[in-house]
């Protein structure tokens, strides 16, 4: 009986993990953005690694130091470490979608705030990353008033 463990084991951690991926995924927003704002070749521009970030109101769904965030010209482009992939499919976010990108403390840790045109989602970055995001809205939006 010992020697059936882990062929019982090991599929019941898979079906609980995804269970909880899928769950993460949804009350967080992810699944949601994914399927508005589908995936496209990458964008040029600066790659963050193990970057942080929360998503959705209330108890925001926290992705700690376990997404790939490209910051470009175009947009912000996400995606999640391969383990966390399930129901989280990558997705890249235009800045026309964005309403308002602003620093602040969110819970108890500083970040930037980009919300959403037409929604009431938000995603708050911490780190290098959400400085990164702030820097390039702020340019882009310097640029757009020059224009005008």
């Amino acid at each position: 009986m010992n020697n059936l463990q882990p062929y019982v084991f090991l599929p019941l951690f898979a079906g609980f993990w995804c269970a909880i991926e899928a769950v993460l995924s949804l009350l967080g927003g992810w699944h949601r953005l994914a399927k508005r704002y589908p995936d496209h070749p990458f964008p040029s521009g600066k790659l963050f690694r193990f970057s942080s970030a929360s998503m959705g109101f209330g108890l925001p769904v926290n992705y700690g130091s376990c997404l790939y965030v490209r910051v470009s010209e175009s947009g912000i482009r996400l995606s999640t470490l391969f383990l966390f992939r399930f129901m989280h499919p990558p997705m890249f976010i235009p800045w026309s979608e964005f309403t308002s990108c602003q620093k602040g403390w969110f819970v108890f840790w500083p970040g930037v705030e980009l919300r959403f045109q037409n929604s009431d989602s938000r995603i708050v970055f911490r780190g290098w990353t959400g400085n990164a995001i702030l820097k390039q809205w702020q340019q882009l939006h310097e640029a757009h008033q020059q224009i005008v």
